[in-house]
């Protein structure tokens, strides 16, 4: 059976690790309880970050890896 969820909320980010903690733990406090992020061909540590969070916070977080949505963006 699939768990169901009261809010879940998606975005895609891009090297943001510095930042996530506080952006998932604040959209969590107003009941958020499950988060899609996708992994914008990241080069930092966000995907560990996240698994952190997920661990230490006990928050639902299902975690996509992608290459970059739009090839001609160049960083």
């Amino acid at each position: 059976m699939n768990k169901k969820y009261h809010i879940s909320l998606a975005t895609m980010t891009k090297n943001q690790s510095m930042r996530l903690e506080e952006w998932i733990l604040y959209h969590n406090k107003f009941g958020v309880d499950h988060f899609i992020i996708f992994l914008d061909n990241c080069s930092d540590n966000s995907k560990f970050i996240l698994n952190n969070i997920k661990n230490t916070y006990n928050i639902n977080i299902d975690i996509y890896e992608t290459q970059s949505m739009n090839p001609n963006y160049k960083d």
